[in-house]
């Protein structure tokens, strides 16, 4: 295991937010799931729109909560660490971080349980689009294949 694996593991080790004992493989399971989710609904949405429709999708979905975010912040400063944190978690770059920073290291100690039920709310989110884009996709592709098969049928007699 290169040395950079052991850092990020000794972090999220440190930090207490996840791992309370001796880590195995369930260190890798909370960014392994929301990043399979991420792949798995941006693939969806991409077969599902098009360019402009899935560009917009990605727009919505990624930085418009990074920009509610930002006012929530400057409107309510120290105030807002849980709404920032809920509101981000849905933006996949924004719950990364929250997956993989410490406490600590923000200086946000007092709601170190915000940013650990907001990167779990940020895993169901993501689970939930990835979920719902891949049943409405094969709902889709499905009658199109019957649609598809009653033509040929049609067709050939």
């Amino acid at each position: 295991m290169p040395f950079t694996h052991f850092v990020l593991l000794n972090r999220a080790i440190d930090s207490g937010l996840y791992f309370a004992t001796d880590p195995g493989l369930e260190v890798f399971l909370m960014p392994c799931i929301f990043f399979a989710a991420c792949v798995v609904y941006l693939r969806a949405a991409r077969e599902r729109w098009f360019t402009v429709g899935f560009w917009g999708f990605l727009g919505l979905l990624w930085i418009t909560p990074l920009l509610l975010c930002m006012v929530l912040a400057a409107a309510g400063e120290e105030e807002a660490f849980e709404a920032i944190f809920h509101v981000g978690s849905i933006s996949p770059p924004f719950a990364f971080f929250e997956i993989s920073a410490r406490a600590h290291d923000l200086g946000i100690g007092p709601d170190e349980e915000s940013l650990r039920a907001a990167a779990i709310t940020g895993i169901i989110i993501a689970c939930a689009i990835a979920l719902f884009l891949s049943i409405t996709q094969y709902r889709l592709r499905k009658s199109w294949d019957l649609r598809e098969e009653k033509l040929s049928k049609e067709s050939s007699e």
